[in-house]
């Protein structure tokens, strides 16, 4: 899960985490799981959710521009983890 630096450059790093992000949220619908925990090295991503927000953070190491973090909250829809 290491960052491609090629593909944070052409994004932004905020966009590249924020895709992390959803696409952690959507799998996590389907387990029913409130919260998530991965960490692969040099991607960390941490959600929190309490049913109504999930806060997510991501920390990755990215070639070239070193260690970068990304926090977001998000509304859930009604029924989500």
């Amino acid at each position: 899960m290491t960052p491609d630096p090629h593909m944070v450059n052409r994004l932004g790093f905020e966009a590249w985490a924020d895709n992390m992000i959803v696409n952690a949220i959507e799998d996590m619908a389907g387990s029913g799981r409130p919260d998530l925990d991965v960490d692969e090295g040099d991607v960390v991503l941490v959600i929190r959710s309490d049913g109504k927000e999930a806060n997510a953070t991501v920390r990755a190491y990215v070639a070239g521009q070193g260690w970068q973090y990304h926090d977001r909250t998000i509304k859930l829809k009604e029924g989500r983890p």
